[in-house]
């Protein structure tokens, strides 16, 4: 398990992703809730706006749940 987490923190830093696949990447490896700093640890090239906006359009689109406000917000990937 320690062996895939490393190979999916390398990939997504050495494969060009755009903002949307990554964060999407991140949410197909991550089981129940997801927080923006969970996301911004394993895209280390992504910013916190770039990341903020890839899951505002998620949640608009209806794939993400959004719980909690502010620091304290996460997502939860609906089925």
């Amino acid at each position: 398990m320690a062996y895939d987490d490393f190979e999916n923190r390398v990939e997504m830093v050495t494969k060009k992703l755009s903002a949307h696949d990554a964060v999407k990447k991140v949410l197909d490896t991550k089981l129940g809730k997801v927080t923006k700093s969970d996301i911004a640890e394993l895209c280390p090239l992504l910013s916190i706006s770039s990341i903020e906006k890839v899951l505002a359009k998620m949640v608009e689109e209806g794939k993400l749940e959004k719980g909690g406000s502010g620091k304290n917000s996460f997502y939860i990937i609906k089925l």
